[in-house]
């Protein structure tokens, strides 16, 4: 191999690898993004879970008393007639 043959090969070979770490700075910028835009999402999603818990905890400390007096006793019995219909799911066996 000549110094051309080997200089031209070298040169090749900087530019493959300059190529490969651009894309590559590219793709980490990508996820970088992907990454802050998941985590903003987590957190809009646990504030929203944190407030209906606490909604929700506040509602059976303070239950209101209108509702439970007008239940009965055997009012408060479920009967299978009253369990909603569900379709069948396409996998379910028949």
């Amino acid at each position: 191999m000549n110094m051309e043959d080997f200089e031209s090969k070298y040169r090749d070979a900087i530019d493959e690898i300059l190529n490969q770490l651009q894309t590559l700075t590219l793709v980490v910028a990508r996820a970088e993004t992907k990454i802050s835009e998941i985590g903003n999402s987590v957190q809009k999603l646990s504030l929203t879970v944190e407030e209906f818990i606490t909604v929700n905890r506040s509602q059976e400390i303070q239950p209101n008393q209108a509702e439970v007096s007008e239940i009965q006793p055997n009012q408060a019995e479920v009967s299978e007639s009253d369990w909603p219909i569900l379709p069948e799911s396409p996998d379910s066996e028949r």
